[in-house]
This record gives C-alpha cells, structure tokens and sequence, in this order.
C-alpha cells in the first residue's frame, strides 16, 4: 500500500498534474496527532488507541471531487508532539517544529521521496515559531519553556547564536531588518496556568536583550499574555499588532524614536464581541485585509486595515470551530483555511479544518475527515505552485 501511495504521488510530480489544473490545484501538508482520550470521548470515538502522529499530503481544493482525500502520509515519532510547518523565505525547504523534543525536522521540498532531517537545537522545549531573515541567510526560533531564542543558518541548519531571555515564555517573534533587532513577545506557559505580560527588544548582533515593555497599563492590571506579532509594513517607525490570548484584545505598538520604547493602544476587544483568545494575525495578498483567528469560540475576524492599519476596521465574523488556531491563505487570496485545534485542550479541539471563500466570506467546505480518525490538525502549509488561480 506504502508503495502504491510513492508511486502515485511521483506520478503527480512527474506528469505535471502537482501544478495544473484538472486533478489538485491547491494541495498541501496538515500535521496530525491523536486527540486526547477526554475528547476521544465526547465525539463517542472509544477504543484502546496508540498516540500518532504525521504529516498528510492532501488535496484541499474545494472544487476537486478529490477533496480532502489523502495523497500520501508521512509518520513522525508518537512523542515528536509536531507544533507548525514553516517554509523557507523562497520555499524550498519545509521545517516541523516539536513541543516535545529538542529538535527540529527538516526537508527539501524538490526532494520525493522526501527525507526529513533532524536539527538538535540546545535545550529548546516547546519550539513555537520560526521566522526567516529577508536575505533567506538566518532563522530565529521562539523557544517557549527555555527562555531562548536560537539563530541558525539556512544552509546548514546549524544554531549559531542562543540568546538567553529570562524569566520569559518566548512566542512569537518579529525582525527588524532596518536596526538588525528582533521583538519577541512573552505569553504564557505551555498548560496556560501562569501568564506573562511583556515584548522585549533583542539586539541581533549582541546576542542579547536590551529592554522589555509591559504590555498592560497600570501598575495593577492582569498579565495580557501577548502572543502573535505581525509587522505592520510601509511605516516610518516599526510598528507591530499584537494578540493577547488572556487580554482578549489587539493592540498596536509603534516604537518610539526618542525613549527607544513602544507606545502600546487597544485597537479592538474582542470581549465586546464575546469572543477571546485571539491566536493567529494575518495579512491577506495586498495587505488591506487584518484576519484574526479566536479559539475560545472558534471564530476568524476581518479587518479592513486598507485606510488606515493603525486603526482596523472591524467588517465581519464568521463561526469555523472551537479552538480556531492558524488561517492559512492561498496566494490568489481566494480561500482561507483555518484548522480548528489548538493542541488537545478539552473543549478547544473541534478537530476539523474549515476552507473559507475570501469573497464572500462564507465557509464553502469543512474537512471532518481528521475528526473522524480521532485526531488533531495542528496547521497546514500549501505546496509552492499548487495553488488556485481561478
């Protein structure tokens, strides 16, 4: 079966069908892991069952009559605990983060069959998110239970530099390409319990931090839990959004030019909404678009940012599934696929995959199939030229 599945996966590359029109236009990677025992039986799925977990290659175009359908799997280690799939600034390299293990997984995407690499990384738990340096020379990972961020080369892969933070959980993080800084957020810890409230400026060729900012105002206020940076790009001054996952709220930050500090504002409460925990911000293909993903109801927001970002224009909502983590955008900014799971949290693991039209901000299609199997999408990346341009 392993073979039959190789061999007709290589006849996709090989006749031209990966990129054309007529079997799969938009096609891509989803890792999985088992869902907990707690969730297995709610969705009445029983049984003695071994943990899994992988990568499936699949078809998500939502006019083919293949939609959904598994082209090929790629097993991974029961206690790698996979967080996000990253490509590469010019997408030639695919990387698996672990929440488990003090690695990473690496592979060539021009490679089939495709053979996945492993890249130590010094004390690095929970291994959250990756980013790239423009030149596609560096990358910089968020190390969340380790108080780090590492810088490792692209070429190789090795760490170069680990940059100590202390008393921190490393999340997200964003360059600043301009003074060769970084700004990383602290969030919170891995089960939730215990959050943090502050950004902190790395200076890149020092290796270490310069300062941190909280994020909440007043000396009393409760720790925000700042999570996802998006750079707000074309600005004079750096600029980032921030979601806090226990702020409920998106806030701007524009760093100051005199004190070297951010001044930080509230541009959105997503309680007034009765939602919260915001995940994941995005920008659409021209960047007039600001979508949001929130767990706790499992819902994607969309801003019009095209006037004004430092003010975004609250438009719509729409229901995927609770614990709606990633949005990921096809580059013809047609659809949005939002997977609804962060991680195994009881109640926050809807299971399923929602495809969105961007158009009519409508959810046109639903994947169950990882529901049904009794597992977990984590994210989705799509293949590079696999994409509808309809």
């Amino acid at each position: 079966m392993c073979k039959l599945i190789v061999t007709f996966f290589l006849s996709i590359f090989s006749s031209g069908l990966f990129v054309e029109s007529g079997y799969a236009e938009i096609l891509a990677m989803v890792n999985y892991h088992s869902r907990a025992p707690e969730t297995l039986k709610t969705f009445k799925l029983t049984g003695s069952r071994e943990p899994k977990e992988g990568i499936f290659i699949l078809d998500v175009d939502p006019n083919s009559p293949q939609f959904a359908k598994t082209l090929m799997e790629i097993p991974l280690p029961s206690d790698f605990l996979s967080g996000k799939i990253f490509y590469d600034k010019i997408k030639t390299k695919a990387y698996v983060t672990s929440r488990g293990k003090s690695e990473m997984l690496v592979f060539k995407l021009d490679e089939f069959p495709f053979r996945l690499r492993k890249v130590n990384l010094p004390n690095c738990k929970v291994g959250q998110n990756l980013v790239f340096s423009e030149d596609n020379l560096k990358w910089f990972l968020t190390c969340r239970m380790s108080e780090r961020v590492l810088i490792g080369r692209v070429d190789n892969d090795e760490v170069e530099k680990i940059i100590e933070i202390k008393d921190s959980y490393p999340h997200d993080v964003v360059i600043l390409d301009k003074t060769s800084q970084l700004v990383v957020s602290s969030s919170l810890s891995t089960d939730y319990s215990n959050p943090h409230d502050f950004i902190c400026i790395i200076d890149i060729n020092l290796g270490r931090e310069i300062f941190r900012q909280k994020v909440s105002k007043g000396g009393g206020g409760k720790p925000l839990a700042p999570a996802d940076l998006l750079l707000i790009p074309k600005t004079l001054i750096p600029t980032i959004y921030i979601a806090t996952i226990k702020g409920d709220s998106l806030l701007v930050a524009t760093l100051g030019q005199q004190s070297k500090k951010f001044k930080i504002e509230q541009v959105f409460d997503f309680r007034s909404v009765n939602a919260g925990m915001p995940q994941e911000l995005s920008y659409d293909a021209l960047r007039k678009r600001l979508y949001v993903t929130t767990a706790s109801k499992g819902e994607v927001y969309f801003f019009d940012v095209s006037m004004n970002a430092l003010r975004p224009k609250y438009k719509k909502i729409i229901k995927t599934g609770s614990g709606a983590n990633q949005i990921a955008l096809t580059s013809d900014g047609r659809y949005g696929y939002i997977p609804n799971a962060l991680f195994n949290f009881p109640g926050l693991a809807d299971g399923s995959i929602s495809v969105i039209d961007l158009n009519s901000f409508k959810v046109i299609r639903t994947m169950e199939n990882f529901k049904v199997s009794g597992f977990n999408p984590n994210s989705i990346a799509f293949f590079p030229r696999t994409q509808s341009k309809r």
